[in-house]
């Protein structure tokens, strides 16, 4: 018994990442900026450059009930929102407070608040709540959102 215990925490501590590291705001991978940029433009143009385009895609809408799978049914998911091929001035806005990000291994996981300041029923209202982003590393090394998944307060 002594010896398949010994065996299976040996499995267990071999299947850990070599690497994790928490680091500040300024740390977090490139997407993460790039992506309130693309919040900010309604550049739907800016959709592949940001997010794995598979069926893997996974993504929760503080919006929308249920998951959006895939990047095609993410693309559509930003249509509705209003976001067009080469973007769009608008007086709303976004942006992320408290980024923090890990790193274990080719994946980061960054969590922060969301703030969208926009304008409902004639009322400037600021909007917030958690979200988290795990990004992965595509062929070229870059890393791309492939999960996102957005709370309200």
């Amino acid at each position: 018994m002594k010896k398949i215990l010994s065996v299976f925490i040996s499995m267990t501590l071999v299947s850990l990442p070599l690497t994790s590291s928490v680091s500040a705001a300024n740390d977090a991978p490139p997407v993460i900026a790039e992506w309130q940029t693309f919040w900010n433009t309604y550049d739907l143009d800016q959709m592949d450059k940001l997010f794995t385009n598979n069926d893997s895609l996974t993504y929760f809408s503080s919006e929308k009930e249920g998951l959006i799978r895939g990047f095609d049914a993410m693309l559509e998911h930003h249509k509705g929102f209003g976001f067009v091929p080469g973007g769009e001035k608008r007086s709303a806005k976004l942006w992320l407070e408290d980024i923090e990000t890990d790193y274990v291994g080719d994946v980061a996981i960054v969590t922060a608040i969301w703030f969208f300041d926009t304008v409902r029923d004639g009322k400037k209202v600021i909007m917030r709540g958690p979200v988290s982003f795990v990004c992965a590393k595509d062929s070229t090394g870059r890393f791309k959102l492939q999960h996102v998944n957005f709370s309200n307060y």
